[in-house]
């Protein structure tokens, strides 16, 4: 797109405007509520309660929060059951970004 030399101003303006508006998190269709301006948005979205989890042991995609039942369910013998081991295992999770 090639826009015309006497119009940059005006795109500015308009880019300005768009800094300042709140938009809505990409998982919002999944429940998140947040709204952020744009500068925001990415950090937000890398770290939403709703973004998809894909577990590291077999093909199960899911919520963060659907994340540790699946994980009791169905791989028993590779998660603990103390209050430590589920933080250590969230910790996990969370700081390498198993995400879909």
């Amino acid at each position: 797109m090639v826009i015309p030399v006497g119009t940059i101003g005006s795109w500015t303006g308009w880019l300005q405007f768009a800094e300042k508006l709140d938009y809505p998190c990409k998982n919002a269709h999944l429940g998140c509520e947040s709204t952020f301006m744009l500068k925001d948005k990415e950090d937000h979205e890398a770290n939403c309660a709703f973004r998809f989890y894909k577990c590291i042991l077999c093909p199960w995609k899911g919520l963060h929060r659907e994340l540790l039942p699946h994980l009791m369910r169905d791989h028993p013998g590779k998660v603990g059951h103390g209050a430590e081991q589920v933080r250590s295992l969230t910790a996990a999770y969370c700081g390498h970004g198993h995400l879909v």
